[in-house]
């Protein structure tokens, strides 16, 4: 009987260290898929903020030129210097953001060859509205007039906020997928963390259930040592 207790006991010993085992290997794998997860998902933030970023820049290029052209419709038709404000801001500003831009589409060739047709756009913009200042200050009002009459400025500006769009489109249709793709990874994650979890409290339960049983089986044998 003593060598059957032996044998019983070695025998517990290797399914409760075999449970504790198995147990240990899925909370090393939960913490493995936990740090991919919780990697992924900074990734797809750092994703949708850089995909915001141009969209925000998308919509301060295009604002510099709308503002660019009203300043010079202002000028045009006072005269007043004050009105140039904005123009000048443009010529300023505008470099700094097709150069921002250029930068967040560099692994993006479809992107960063729209960003260079904007830029074409806004160059050309730029240089109407700089004729027909030019015209204003050099030649007087009549001559000026005659210029903006030709609506150049105009089609040129509609081709920007065309080209714009086009690329905000694309952008928020990345943004879209990027959120999507984050909730598909949010959920997949915690249906495996809550089947691991679920499989280690299962494995713990059969560990002290095999415990109980020893200790069951134990007292039944001494009681019977005794009796005899």
């Amino acid at each position: 009987k003593k060598t059957s207790l032996h044998k019983t006991r070695q025998q517990l010993f290797k399914k409760v260290a075999g449970g504790f085992g198995l147990a240990s290997l899925i909370l090393v794998l939960i913490g493995a898929v936990a740090y991919q997860s919780i990697k992924g998902l900074i990734d797809n933030s750092d994703r949708v903020a850089q995909t915001q970023v141009k969209i925000y820049t998308l919509e301060e290029l295009l604002s510099y030129a709308k503002d660019a052209e009203t300043g010079q419709r202002g000028y045009i038709l006072t005269g007043q210097d004050a009105y140039l404000e904005p123009y000048y801001t443009a010529l300023e500003k505008v470099p700094q953001k097709i150069q921002e831009l250029k930068q967040l589409t560099t692994e993006q060739p479809e992107q960063q060859a729209q960003i260079y047709k904007v830029e074409s756009l806004i160059t050309r913009q730029l240089d109407l509205l700089k004729t027909t200042i030019d015209s204003r200050q050099q030649q007087g009002f009549a001559a000026a007039s005659k210029l903006l009459a030709t609506n150049q400025a105009k089609s040129v500006m509609d081709a920007i906020r065309a080209s714009v769009r086009e690329v905000e489109n694309m952008e928020k249709m990345r943004l879209q997928q990027q959120a999507n793709a984050e909730q598909a990874s949010v959920r997949n994650t915690l249906m495996t963390l809550a089947i691991a979890i679920f499989v280690i409290f299962a494995i713990l339960a059969y560990v002290y259930y095999l415990i109980y049983c020893e200790f069951t089986q134990r007292k039944q044998i001494e009681e019977s040592l005794e009796t005899e």
